[in-house]
């Protein structure tokens, strides 16, 4: 029996929007239909309508579609710019003696990043009676992963020196596969939770660092304010949020200040007081009073779909591994290219997404190689730069997008980052105003 007509799908839709906070056209329709299909198979329901029932009245039929949903894909230290930053406020916080710290990793996935934050704090010198660490996640099924410690080929996917010899010291090796050591697992804490719910760590104290990376982009608006309000509340004053590049202008927008040159996409709440450890190398800049920051309890812009943030879709299902749930999504338009620069941008994406930098500057190139004008691979290129810290060539291939489309939005936004990045609060006003001006707002 077929089960994906669109009645059935847009229940489907409406309980991942109210349950979950997504939006379900970021996960792809058909993608969201073969998971739905698969599950429907296997839950022995007599009907679609049956299925959709139980999937409104048990907790656990839900949880089983978004577990087939939410693809697990990280790795260890991934995002070099990210964990060097936050090593330095480690150590930092480890000459002064400030008592114990608290972490909290969102949308945690197999654990990774956790252990990876657990691997930086003993670096740093601190002992797990000196830390805590939180993971959250929405699947319970990555969340049984994380705690098992069981790590695999790709979880080492940049296998540097100094990443190998991390492994060797903290990892078990069994079979081709490694397990986390066992000293490294106190203070660690795996916990179900949704960030777009009403009483996500209602109960929680601040953190100091919170990473919340590649979440926020597959939420609808709503979810996101809920989500951003969540996120003000849990850090503390003189805490570090360490987000996405794709999602840096959710943070901005709602009043976060970015902090680190060398990390642009790490933000400190609004108002905050500069108590940050200076030998953590985080720059304080203070907030132009003349420009409040975008309201968080109103309607965020929705760029145009000419240059909206677009997560990866692959032609496949989503339950397979070939979507990325937790890579950085940096959208490009490549309606206006011709297939080949189609083809080039989409891989220069993927690569971006997936941390392969240099591979997608490369890209870029081959893409304006062959058309100067291409306005989508010049703002790429610009998102790549400045992931990288090359605030100059970020600013010359962002300059260059905004000749060729004075109001496109992510570029002006951006722009408007660089600009509060150097301090320069004349430019960072005038690029906000722009902003504000090219984005469109979102029907009600």
């Amino acid at each position: 029996m077929p089960f994906a007509t669109d009645e059935i799908l847009a229940e489907v839709f409406q309980l991942l929007q109210e349950r979950a906070g997504m939006a379900p056209e970021l996960f792809g329709v058909q993608g969201i239909a073969h998971a739905v299909h698969n599950r429907f198979a296997a839950s022995g329901a007599e009907s679609p309508q049956d299925y959709i029932n139980r999937l409104a009245s048990d907790s656990a039929v839900f949880q089983e579609l978004l577990d087939d949903l939410l693809v697990r894909e990280t790795w260890m230290f991934r995002d070099a710019h990210a964990f060097r930053s936050v090593e330095r406020y480690f150590d930092a916080w480890q000459s002064r003696r400030r008592g114990q710290i608290r972490v909290l990793s969102v949308a945690c996935s197999t654990g990774e990043e956790v252990y990876s934050l657990a691997i930086a704090l003993r670096k740093a010198g601190l002992e797990p009676s000196q830390f805590q660490i939180l993971g959250t996640d929405l699947s319970r099924r990555s969340l049984e992963l994380a705690r098992s410690g069981n790590l695999n080929s790709r979880s080492f996917r940049e296998p540097d020196d100094t990443i190998i010899a991390m492994r060797d010291r903290w990892c078990e090796q069994v079979g081709q596969s490694w397990r986390v050591r066992d000293d490294l697992r106190d203070g660690l804490e795996f916990r179900w939770g949704n960030l777009a719910q009403a009483e996500f760590l209602a109960c929680e104290s601040p953190f100091h660092v919170i990473f919340c990376r590649n979440v926020l982009i597959y939420f609808h608006s709503k979810a996101r304010r809920m989500a951003v309000r969540h996120l003000h509340r849990l850090l503390s004053p003189e805490g570090i949020l360490y987000s996405a590049p794709a999602e840096a202008r959710i943070f901005s927008e709602a009043g976060f200040r970015s902090l680190d040159n060398e990390c642009p996409f790490a933000f400190q709440c609004p108002g905050a007081m500069a108590d940050t450890p200076q030998s953590a190398a985080v720059v304080m800049r203070p907030q132009q009073k003349n420009l409040p920051p975008f309201d968080v309890d109103t309607d965020s812009p929705k760029p145009a779909t000419k240059h909206a943030f677009l997560p990866l879709t692959s032609s496949g299902p989503l339950g397979q591994n070939n979507s990325n749930r937790h890579a950085p999504s940096i959208g490009v338009n490549t309606t206006q290219e011709d297939s080949t620069g189609q083809a080039i941008l989409h891989a220069a994406q993927q690569a971006a997404n997936n941390g392969r930098l240099e591979e997608a500057d490369a890209l870029c190139g081959q893409v304006l190689s062959q058309n100067p004008s291409s306005t989508e691979a010049h703002y790429l290129r610009g998102v790549v730069f400045q992931a990288q810290g090359m605030l100059n060539e970020a600013q010359r291939s962002l300059e260059k997008t905004l000749y060729l489309d004075p109001r496109h939005y992510q570029a002006l936004v951006h722009m408007m980052l660089l600009s509060e990045q150097r301090g320069d609060q004349s430019a960072m006003a005038n690029y906000r105003r722009r902003a504000r001006q090219a984005a469109p707002r979102e029907a009600e």
